[in-house]
């Protein structure tokens, strides 16, 4: 089972951005996001969307989602740690 939708700092950490940006995204509209009660969601299309991957579809529920988007974002970018 893959996870659809990502909370806010779920979102930040995997496009390295800080919380404050991707709450600014939402607002103006950049970034499609989901409200629920009092929480916000955002579509891991969005991610797919903002990184140009299918990244979320790779996802395994055994690895902690913030994990493994980071890793998935390193990969299509390129980038090592």
């Amino acid at each position: 089972m893959q996870r659809q939708l990502l909370t806010k700092r779920e979102f930040a950490e995997a496009i390295r951005k800080c919380m404050r940006s991707v709450e600014r995204s939402i607002d103006s509209g950049e970034i499609k996001a989901i409200r629920i009660g009092g929480s916000v969601r955002i579509p891991a299309s969005e991610l797919d969307r903002l990184t140009g991957t299918g990244a979320h579809a790779t996802l395994e529920p055994t690895v902690p989602l913030s994990v493994a988007v980071t890793m998935l974002v390193r990969v299509a970018t390129g980038v090592d740690s």
